[in-house]
């Protein structure tokens, strides 16, 4: 008889147990869609109509995005970003690169590179600005 009472007993603790759960993954799913809606609403202009404009990037999306493609055009790595600046047309993104590994670290040669990146940070030109050993600094 004992046994058939435990039966019962971890019968129900199982169905507790799935109904918590279930309860748990209902609010994780409402809080989500909550979130979607927010988002959803800070895409459209207080009126409720959508932006007339879109959103321009700002300078730390461009200084990314000339990284990228410097490195992808020269093959060389990317060391940072020097400067970044509107321009009449854009931005100039000035990103320093790895020319030649040696060791010591302080003897590789870098050289710095300027991006010129249109309004939606598509790379239009670039250019090598100068060369020099890390040890030696660029700006001396």
């Amino acid at each position: 008889m004992e046994d058939a009472a435990d039966e019962d007993t971890t019968h129900e603790t199982t169905e507790d147990t799935t109904d918590e759960t279930s309860a748990e993954a209902s609010d994780h799913e409402e809080a989500e869609d909550a979130d979607q809606e927010d988002a959803d609403q800070e895409d459209t202009d207080r009126d409720g109509t959508e932006p007339a404009r879109p959103r321009r990037l700002g300078a730390r999306a461009v200084a990314r995005a000339a990284v990228e493609q410097i490195a992808e055009m020269t093959g060389r790595t990317p060391e940072g970003v020097t400067s970044v600046a509107r321009s009449e047309d854009g931005w100039s993104v000035e990103v320093e690169m790895v020319e030649v590994r040696r060791i010591p670290d302080s003897a590789d040669v870098l050289a710095v590179y300027q991006a010129d990146l249109d309004a939606d940070a598509e790379l239009i030109g670039y250019r090598r600005m100068r060369r020099y050993n890390r040890g030696a600094g660029g700006d001396a």
